[in-house]
Formats: structure tokens, sequence, C-alpha cells
């Protein structure tokens, strides 16, 4: 498996479209500073004109730095389905199946890549979006360092439950062109339902006393789905849903796991051409 998991790595660095998706999450980075810097000016603006103070908490990079996360994980599920579609097109796989690796070997290499990818994709992202936020929209104001960490690990996780998700659809589904639409369409999903549960817990009727249980329920949905916690990141600046990183790190591992499970048990049954 290692030399399996090291040829792919070869191939992945040799790939032009994973480099332009590497330089396009970066410039993801700039893109968020930017407009986040916007945002604060703007609301610093409207409050102003309104002759009301303006909040302290619009201020500081620790609420607008992952702003644009989801925009990274619809790019690397784009390049992770593309990358072992390829493999299928090319007739890759097959060969190496007779060339004597177990069908195993040959997901775990996939997905190992996969998630290496993605995971190279974010932190392109992270490293301009800090370097760029720093100068131009200030230092880590609201939370203290040992959250931002714990963030951006948490971060990382759902990335991998993303790469694990391209993944198991395109090692399932031989045709290239469908694999990545239903990656994608999969990934919008969830966004989608993420964005469901923000919003209803911006109701008001769920913070009525005796629907305490069904507020739980929300909160923990949303640090718990996939889709959900990027949506919470991307609202940091709202102060909406909960961010624990403990759940969000156990249902990212709950669904990479679940996923590589149904992954591998639908390979060792694919007829490939």
């Amino acid at each position: 498996m290692m030399k399996l998991w090291k040829a792919n790595l070869a191939r992945l660095f040799a790939n032009g479209i994973f480099k332009i998706a590497f330089i396009g999450s970066a410039f993801v980075g700039v893109l968020c500073v930017l407009w986040e810097r916007n945002y604060i000016f703007a609301t610093k603006d409207g409050y102003e004109m309104a002759g009301m103070p303006v909040p302290d908490s619009i201020f500081g990079l620790d609420v607008h730095f992952l702003t644009f996360v989801n925009v990274i994980a619809v790019v690397a599920v784009a390049f992770c389905s593309f990358y072992v579609s390829t493999d299928y097109k090319n007739g890759t796989l097959r060969n190496k199946v007779v060339a004597g690796n177990t069908r195993m070997e040959i997901y775990l290499s996939n997905l190992a890549v996969n998630m290496a990818a993605a995971c190279m994709m974010f932190t392109a992202y992270l490293v301009l979006a800090l370097c760029m936020g720093l100068p131009l929209i200030g230092t880590f104001r609201q939370v203290a360092p040992v959250r931002i960490i714990a963030w951006i690990l948490a971060v990382y996780t759902v990335i991998i439950t993303f790469a694990a998700i391209s993944t198991c659809i395109t090692m399932l589904v031989s045709k290239q062109v469908i694999a990545i639409g239903i990656s994608l369409c999969t990934v919008f999903v969830g966004l989608c339902v993420g964005q469901t549960f923000l919003s209803r817990l911006t109701d008001v009727d769920l913070y009525l006393e005796g629907r305490e249980r069904m507020l739980e329920l929300v909160l923990f949905l949303a640090d718990f789905l996939p889709g959900s916690q990027l949506m919470e990141f991307r609202a940091l600046k709202y102060s909406v849903g909960n961010l624990n990183p403990a759940i969000i790190v156990g249902g990212s591992a709950v669904f990479t796991v679940l996923l590589t499970v149904i992954g591998l048990i639908g390979f060792r049954k694919k007829e490939l051409q």
C-alpha cells in the first residue's frame, strides 16, 4: 500500500489541475479577507450613521478568517472526484488490480491522497487568510487562542470528511462526469441542510421555555453534520450555533469511518472495466 500511496502522491504533485486548485484555494483566502474587511467598514459606517455605538463583536480576525471555508470544501470535492475518476477513465484502477494490489489497498491509497490534497488546499487558504488578515483586519480579539486552534483542527477534520465523501462516491461510480456531479450535488445539499439548521437557530420560538430539548437537538445536529459544521464556521461573525469542537471532530470521525466502510464494501463488489 505504501508504494501505491507514494505513486499517487507523486502523481498528485505533478497534476496540473491540483496546482490550479491549490493556487485557487490560496486566492479564496485573499478574497475572504478583502470581503470581510469591506463588511467590517460597511457595518461600522452603518452604525455610525444611525448614531449607534459600534459593537466590538464585528472586529477581530477570529470571527472572519473562516468565512469562505465552504468554498474550499466545494473545490476539494470537485478535485478529489476528478482525480480518482480519471483512474477509472484511463483504466488505471483495473491495471492496479491486475498488478496484484488488493482493492482495499487501492481504495485506502486513493482516500489518503484525497485527504492530503483537501488538507493542503485548506492550508493554502488558511495561510493566505492569516497573512492578509492580520495586517488588514487585525489580531484575534474575540476568542482565546486555544479555541482558535481547536476550530482550525476541527475544520481539518470536516475537510477530511468531504474528501471521504467524494472518494466513496467516485470509487463506486465509474463515469467521470456523473461521479463529479453526484459529489458536488451531495456537498451542496449538505450546505443547504446546514443553512436550514442555522436559520432554525435564529427562530425566537426555539428559545421559549419548554423547548430546551429541541434547542439542544438542533445545536447538536448543527455541530454533528458536515454541511452544518461548515456553515457554522462561515457564520462566526453572526454568533449563530454552538461550535463545539469535540462534537464537530466526533461527527466528522463518524461520517469518515462510515463512508469509508461503505466505499470499501461497494468497491470490493464493483466490476472494473
